[in-house]
């Protein structure tokens, strides 16, 4: 990713004023916490992290990477449900990070919530920590016959899996 100007930057954090305050205000509803605003990351660092967290997910060999049909939401959600998060903080990516930052909360509070905050993130629910030793992919494709769940993870969010099946 190259070098983005100054300009560009107060450009988009400019754009993203108006958006914080509803964004803090579904989130707080979504994940039933405080959000500040200071709760998220500068806008330079959001677009290292997110570059960064996207090339893990196709180049990372270690990665677990589970598939799902999409009728299978219930067992998706109680697979999600089962991992165990450390204390550490994680990035959140959503659909205004390129204006606002990407969040930083607790994964408890995302991986709890994550029928609720799913709308609002308007993507793949991508978190991962800032230093990318652990990550965590959801997606929700859609195919011409049928629709799939993915969910691509290392590190802490790996689920625990019985014989290589969750």
């Amino acid at each position: 990713m190259g070098s983005v100007s100054r300009l560009e930057i107060r450009l988009r954090k400019n754009k993203g004023k108006p958006l914080m305050t509803k964004l803090i205000g579904a989130l707080e509803v979504a994940l039933d916490q405080k959000v500040y605003s200071d709760d998220f990351v500068p806008l330079e660092k959001t677009d290292q992290l997110r570059e960064a967290f996207f090339k893990m997910i196709t180049e990372n060999e270690g990665n677990t990477r589970i598939t799902w049909s999409g009728d299978k939401t219930i067992e998706v959600m109680r697979i999600i449900s089962e991992i165990r998060c450390p204390g550490a903080k994680v990035v959140v990516f959503h659909q205004y990070d390129k204006f606002t930052g990407a969040l930083i909360v607790d994964p408890k509070a995302v991986l709890s919530h994550v029928q609720d905050i799913w709308p609002i993130v308007d993507q793949d629910l991508s978190l991962c920590t800032e230093t990318l030793d652990d990550g965590f992919c959801l997606e929700f494709n859609h195919y011409g016959n049928h629709d799939e769940y993915e969910l691509t993870t290392w590190g802490f969010f790996s689920p625990r899996r019985k014989n290589g099946v969750c």
